[in-house]
C-alpha cells in the first residue's frame, strides 16, 4: 500500500517538479515495479526506564548517541501548591512593605 501511495504521489507531482524554463518531454513513472527491494535496520543505543511515582508508572527514554531524554514527567501537586502559595505570600509581603514605606 505504501508503494502505491508513493507512485500515485509521484505521478501526480512529476510534471510540476520539472523546472519552468526547461522543456517537458513525454516522461512517466513506468509500471511502478520495484526490483531489489531491501531494507536496513538502524540499531541505535536507546535506554528505556520505567519507574513508579504515587501509584502511577512513568517511562523514561534516553537516546544513547545524543543524550536527549524524553518521556512523561510526574507532577507533584503538593509541591506546585506550596510553590504557588509561597509566591503569593511573598508578593503580599512585598506589597505591604512598599505600602508602609510610601506612607
Amino acid at each position: 500500500m505504501a508503494r502505491e501511495k508513493v507512485i500515485k504521489n509521484v505521478k501526480s507531482n512529476l510534471s510540476s517538479l520539472v523546472e519552468p524554463d526547461h522543456p517537458k518531454h513525454n516522461f512517466g513513472t513506468g509500471a511502478g515495479k520495484w526490483s531489489g527491494l531491501t531494507y536496513k535496520l538502524a540499531l541505535l543505543p536507546i535506554y528505556i526506564g520505567n519507574y513508579p511515582f504515587q501509584g502511577k508508572r512513568y517511562r523514561l527514554y534516553v537516546n544513547g548517541q545524543t543524550g536527549k531524554v524524553s518521556g512523561d514527567k510526574p507532577v507533584d501537586s503538593l509541591k506546585i501548591t506550596m510553590l504557588s502559595s509561597g509566591g503569593f505570600l511573598l508578593l503580599v509581603i512585598l506589597v505591604v512593605i512598599i505600602y508602609l514605606l510610601m506612607r
